[in-house]
């Protein structure tokens, strides 16, 4: 017998990820099917590329560090497909809290790396001059940065065919094949042809619902918009500064490749990803925002602005690996917002756990799609809008 086949419904950077690390690791032929005419068209194409560990969800948090470490130690085959740089060590900035307050959730694992810096309010000011905070406590951390997302994800295409993956685009998955038995044996088509797989890996990003109604459950996620804003400042700034999160306003802003300035307002509503509608709403709070957070760079030129999605469990951890009672379907999905950071561990890990070998036991429970951890939420420092 060959090595058993594996389909990959999603073409984002999660059905990327978990097609390099298969192929990487010789687990026989893989085949991703994605419903756009390119890939990354949805959740990892609009996104603000920050590379950011320090989050409060520990199971996250532990997949983001690991995957944090690999951004600072490229594979060499990534390096060598990117049209240029995959990432930027600029940097971040987090704001938060207040003095008195405990730490956050994140601080023993970046204090025990030596990865954060305490900085007090004349620090800050002094390395971001024209940005006023609402949260109190700066916290300087070097290993964060900028990621090229556009390079990454042509970078992991490159890598995959070189390695013998197969890309249909345009292809949309009508659903799952079962045998007599129940077991899942491939997917469905929408053109009515099917594509019969040993194995089905789920990552089709906020399209999730569909397949969970397929298997008669709800999927442990909900679906939600984030607005990204485009502007050129006016005031004394440079693309190179470091990334600036303000986790107690709920904002970050960072500069991108091409000298804008791209900003948000961490906004998460419910979304239909079928029709994905842009709120003029946030448009004018954006406005507002930086003219009192950011006066010193105003006016600004406003260019455009982008309308992302994301799939996000209530408990802020992804949903990884086998669908209970179907040991040949897998998951890969619920990123949150933490796709492009998390995407170098995702590889491994997806892989290991699609291939039958198992994660530490806390973190593969608090993946699994049943955790019973999928009810709370995880504890922040600002209510989003």
């Amino acid at each position: 017998m060959g090595q058993p086949s594996t389909v990959i419904v999603g073409g984002g950077i999660a059905g990327l990820a978990t097609a390099w690390g298969l192929a990487r690791a010789g687990a026989g032929p893989v085949t991703v099917l994605e419903r756009e005419a390119s890939l990354g068209f949805w959740s990892s194409g609009r996104n603000a590329g920050i590379l950011r560990s320090a989050i409060p969800a520990t199971a996250t948090r532990q997949l983001a560090l690991r995957s944090e470490a690999r951004y600072h130690d490229l594979p060499l085959e990534l390096v060598r497909h990117a049209p240029g740089p995959i990432f930027d060590a600029v940097g971040m900035v987090l704001c938060e809290g207040a003095p008195g307050l405990p730490a956050p959730l994140w601080w023993e694992d970046f204090e025990a790396l030596g990865a954060v810096e305490a900085w007090s309010p004349a620090q800050l000011q002094t390395r971001v001059p024209y940005y006023q905070p609402e949260g109190t406590r700066a916290w300087w951390m070097p290993r964060a940065g900028r990621i090229q997302v556009s390079n990454l994800m042509t970078a992991l295409e490159r890598a995959c065919l070189e390695l013998g993956v197969q890309f249909r685009l345009g292809t949309r998955v009508q659903g799952l094949m079962h045998d007599d038995v129940g077991h899942i044996t491939g997917v469905r088509l929408e053109d009515r042809s099917e594509q019969a797989a040993d194995r089905v890996v789920l990552a089709p990003g906020a399209f999730v619902a569909r397949f969970a109604e397929d298997l008669g459950v709800a999927f442990p996620a909900r679906t939600t918009r984030r607005h990204l804003f485009y502007a050129l400042p006016n005031g004394p700034w440079s693309p190179k500064d470091p990334v600036v999160w303000d986790d107690a306003a709920g904002f970050y802003f960072l500069g991108t490749e091409n000298g804008e300035l791209l900003l948000s307002l961490c906004d998460g509503d419910d979304a239909d990803p079928e029709h994905l509608l842009a709120d003029p709403l946030l448009a004018r709070l954006a406005e507002r925002r930086v003219q009192e957070s950011l006066a010193a760079l105003g006016p600004f030129d406003w260019k455009r602005r982008l309308v992302g999605i994301r799939t996000v469990s209530e408990d802020d951890v992804p949903v990884l690996g086998a669908h209970p009672g179907h040991p040949n379907l897998y998951w890969v999905a619920a990123l949150g917002g933490h796709g492009i950071t998390l995407s170098l561990a995702l590889a491994e890990l997806a892989c290991d756990l699609i291939e039958g070998r198992s994660l530490p036991h806390r973190l593969q429970a608090a993946l699994a799609f049943d955790s019973p951890e999928r009810d709370f939420q995880t504890q922040r420092d600002y209510r989003p809008l």
